[in-house]
């Protein structure tokens, strides 16, 4: 009854010696753990690195190729205006808006297509969403309309 330690401080730590792997943990050292939800990697198995399915890949990739045929039509469109607005001896205001926003439209496209592929590397199981980028993009070529 004169030791510093009480029985529950020795019983842990002769529970656990020093150099005891992994495949020698006691029981409830494993169920502790396993009650919180997390899984201790067995001794003798090593975990493989868990491979993405190509078809995440492909499809940002696939994303990606929309957003820029996309901005590409409309850098089409914008160059088609200016050269209109050009031959009618007017200012091109309107076809270099619209060549402004095909551009924002194409960086947010090539933006976005990073993100996700950094998340999907990583294996982030949320956020690929995008709620805020074609909600501005809609409104970005809602002001070019207005302002031509």
């Amino acid at each position: 009854s004169g030791s510093p330690h009480t029985q529950t401080q020795l019983r842990h730590r002769g529970m656990f010696p020093h150099g005891l792997n992994m495949a020698g943990r006691s029981r409830s050292f494993s169920s502790f753990f396993e009650g919180l939800g997390l899984d201790l990697p067995k001794a003798g198995k090593r975990r493989t690195a868990e491979r993405m399915d190509p078809k995440t890949f492909f499809a940002n990739e696939r994303t990606f190729a929309q957003w820029q045929a996309a901005g590409m039509l409309l850098l089409t469109v914008g160059i088609a205006v200016t050269k209109l607005e050009d031959s009618f001896d007017t200012d091109q205001l309107g076809g270099m808006t619209i060549i402004g926003c095909s551009l924002v439209i194409m960086l947010y496209g090539l933006v976005s297509f990073l993100h996700r592929l950094k998340k999907i590397k990583r294996k982030d199981p949320t956020g690929y969403d995008d709620q805020l980028g074609p909600v501005a993009l809609i409104f970005v070529l809602f002001a070019a309309v207005a302002l031509y």
